[in-house]
């Protein structure tokens, strides 16, 4: 049952408590809980100290939120940094605030190298400049940019990679980063390549046995005909 308050102040009275005062808290996610403070001063809670206790319980959902949100935020970044496939952010402006170890070990850039420059660092001169023009305007228009792209490591090579660069828009839709994401696929389509040329080789071979084995039965057949006619003359 609950106590009533001669009963509480009497049991307060006891550990020194002159004062209590409780202020709701409540979450994003609407949930609320109270917090209670309470006094051993002989006056208890002036007005002034209550407007503090109350502005400390507006704080303190947002501070809790901002850790947890901080805390997601290291777990995704660890999740960017141990993949495998490259990964770069860049500005509004196209140029880049983070790259991952993967970016590092595809291009050469180091970190410290990529950030602060562009993607221009990694133009092969072999794609049109109407690629980047398209794909400039798809991701500043809010959607996602998907295409196959020749680009070049830091030491010149040449690489083949299957890009997707998604737009971070605010709650506006505007774009406020763009992160592009890399999969090298330079040897799966040398792979590919090799095994197009092997089939086509197999092919022509196959096809040129063919054709020795058709002759070599057609003459097999006119020298059966022509002995079995000498065979049937008188």
């Amino acid at each position: 049952d609950e106590e009533s308050e001669p009963e509480w102040s009497h049991r307060a009275g006891e550990y020194g408590i002159t004062d209590c005062f409780a202020v709701p808290m409540t979450f994003s996610n609407q949930q609320t809980y109270i917090l209670g403070v309470f006094s051993t001063a002989p006056e208890g809670f002036d007005s002034a100290e209550r407007r503090v206790i109350e502005e400390i319980s507006n704080g303190i959902p947002q501070a809790i939120e901002a850790i947890e949100t901080h805390k997601e935020a290291l777990q995704y970044k660890e999740a960017i940094r141990q993949a495998g496939a490259a990964i770069s952010i860049t500005d509004v402006d196209g140029v880049i605030r983070y790259v991952n170890p993967a970016f590092e070990s595809l291009t050469g850039y180091s970190e410290e190298e990529a950030v602060g420059s562009t993607h221009r660092i990694l133009k092969s001169g072999e794609m049109e400049e109407s690629h980047y023009e398209d794909l400039w305007n798809t991701v500043q228009s809010g959607n996602i940019f998907e295409e196959q792209v020749i680009n070049k490591t830091k030491d010149g090579d040449r690489y083949i990679a299957r890009q997707t660069i998604s737009p971070v828009t605010d709650d506006d839709g505007e774009p406020e980063a763009f992160v592009a994401i890399q999969f090298d696929i330079t040897d799966k389509l040398l792979r590919e390549q090799r095994l197009s040329v092997l089939n086509r080789v197999l092919r022509h071979n196959l096809r040129t046995a063919v054709n020795v084995i058709t002759g070599n039965t057609t003459l097999l057949r006119e020298r059966v005909r022509s002995i079995t006619r000498s065979n049937e003359l008188p």
